[in-house]
């Protein structure tokens, strides 16, 4: 009886869960006595990571870490926030503060969240979802893995977060980041090349269809911003497409209201 029981609770840690295609709004005052509303971050362009978890939980307690990396290097609430929900309700405030000293997390973290876990269809911890400045969910997994860093970052990039992918300015392309998002008239480019390049960037519809040229042409080192008048397109989803002569390329989602 034991090994079944063993096995089960694994299973249910390390499901994929797809529960809504897009996100429950709430508000909430974390431990620290800021308050937070989902849908205002969210309306400011800003993604917001999710991060289901409990204090006990060791699996949880092993991922502080690459979280609070997260937190520095989306400019701790900038661009990205991580906001750890703690899903057990008879865990003080107190507790939660002392975790956060404990593993070195700065992020902003909510005691008490189990509603918010019951929302977003939690079925083990550690649970992470990944909101778009849409709304809608990028990553939605309980578990996590050596690939979670990674692929929390691709969906982030994937809602057209990209300034955490690579903030390392020895890569050829990196820092890029795009803003507003969602935007209305204008597009705000920004990136960093370690070396001059040449560097193409391209305006794709949802269609895959190319809009606009943004730029084609040599560039040289240092960081880079580019403004882009979207008055001729209409209301939808699009990627801006870049490319360099080193053979690097790096597709951003963003969205015209």
């Amino acid at each position: 009886m034991k090994t079944i029981i063993v096995v089960i609770s694994t299973v249910i840690l390390f499901s994929q869960v797809s529960y809504s295609q897009t996100a429950t709004d709430f508000t909430k005052t974390d431990v620290d006595g800021n308050s937070y509303t989902l849908f205002e971050e969210l309306a400011k362009g800003k993604a917001v990571v999710l991060d289901f978890f409990a204090t006990w939980c060791t699996s949880c307690q092993s991922f502080v870490p690459a979280l609070e990396q997260m937190h520095q290097d989306y400019g701790k609430g900038s661009y990205a926030w991580i906001w750890g929900i703690d899903t057990y309700d008879n865990e003080t405030e107190q507790q939660i503060k002392d975790y956060k000293t404990s593993f070195g997390a700065t992020y902003t973290v909510f005691a008490e969240g189990s509603s918010i876990a019951n929302d977003y269809g939690t079925q083990g911890i550690p649970h992470l979802v990944v909101i778009c400045p849409d709304s809608s969910i990028a990553y939605d997994k309980a578990g996590w893995t050596t690939d979670t860093d990674d692929d929390i970052r691709n969906a982030l990039s994937s809602c057209g977060i990209a300034i955490g992918i690579s903030s390392d300015k020895s890569d050829i392309l990196s820092s890029i980041l795009i803003y507003p998002n969602p935007a209305l008239d204008e597009l705000t480019v920004s990136y960093y090349l370690a070396n001059r390049s040449k560097v193409k960037i391209e305006l794709f519809n949802s269609l895959g269809q190319k809009e606009l040229n943004i730029s084609d042409g040599i560039v040289r080192k240092g960081e880079h911003a580019v403004q882009i008048n979207l008055a001729s397109l209409i209301s939808g989803i699009y990627l801006i497409h870049f490319t360099t002569d080193k053979g690097v390329t790096n597709s951003l989602k963003f969205y015209i209201n």
